[in-house]
């Protein structure tokens, strides 16, 4: 369902949310943060939630995670699975979560299988073509 609800008119959306974070900053630091969870939840339980965490994941990347260092998180689209000759019946099966599955597996496999026998091979073909000392 893709309704608006509240205020809509962008001048009041910007006071409230001024009002919002103002409020947010006098709570004590450990409410922050269970507060901040709290409205997470509701962000990632809504229509939202695909959007907000690969916005997590863009703005805090895991930290010593080999695939996300090494290749980002490509975003799968219904038009992509037209590419691959999937029927529109099946492309409908397929939710945003689904997509979001089908990306990582991807880029798993890319740097599990693929990515350091490319990154060798063309080490080696660099070296080979310089004097050799």
């Amino acid at each position: 369902m893709n309704q608006e609800r509240g205020v809509t008119d962008p001048e009041q959306i910007l006071k409230l949310k001024d009002e919002v974070l103002e409020r947010f900053q006098q709570l004590p630091i450990a409410h922050q943060a269970t507060f901040a969870l709290v409205l997470l939840d509701k962000v990632m339980q809504g229509e939202y939630g695909l959007w907000m965490r690969e916005a997590i994941d863009l703005r805090f990347p895991k930290v010593g995670s080999t695939p996300d260092k090494l290749v980002p998180l490509v975003r799968v689209a219904q038009d992509d699975l037209q590419q691959v000759n999937l029927t529109e019946a099946e492309i409908a099966q397929l939710t945003e979560e689904d997509l979001h599955h089908i990306a990582q597996a991807i880029r798993d496999h890319f740097v599990e299988d693929v990515f350091w026998q490319e990154l060798e091979f063309h080490a080696r073909g660099l070296l080979n073509k310089k004097p050799q000392l």
